[in-house]
């Protein structure tokens, strides 16, 4: 056991271990490292909209954090009532997205 403690305390094995498992974090998690990434980049420009309204407005930091998020959250709200009423409506099909002009091709 000894010999283990003795391994582990060369820096470059203990580099070698994290990336290791970093490696194998983001392997079972490919699936949803897009969610991961545009969460985050979600969560940077909340923050910078923050820093930027609470330099302009003196406001308690947290009534500023609901204020960004409910604007959000209608936002995609509206966002998504629009959109899906137009495609659940008896006049929308498929074939509005195909290029009319195109002529088929003769083989």
């Amino acid at each position: 056991m000894e010999w283990l403690s003795e391994l582990l305390k060369k820096d470059t094995l203990r580099r070698l271990l994290v990336f290791v498992l970093l490696g194998l974090v983001l392997y079972f998690v490919r699936s949803m490292i897009d969610l991961i990434i545009l969460t985050f980049i979600f969560a940077f420009l909340v923050t910078r909209l923050e820093n930027v309204i609470l330099k302009r407005i003196r406001m308690p930091r947290k009534l500023i954090v609901i204020v960004l998020y409910v604007a959000v959250a209608a936002f995609f709200i509206c966002c998504h009532c629009t959109l899906f009423t137009h495609f659940d409506s008896p006049n929308f099909a498929a074939s509005d997205f195909t290029c009319k002009n195109v002529q088929p091709s003769r083989r």
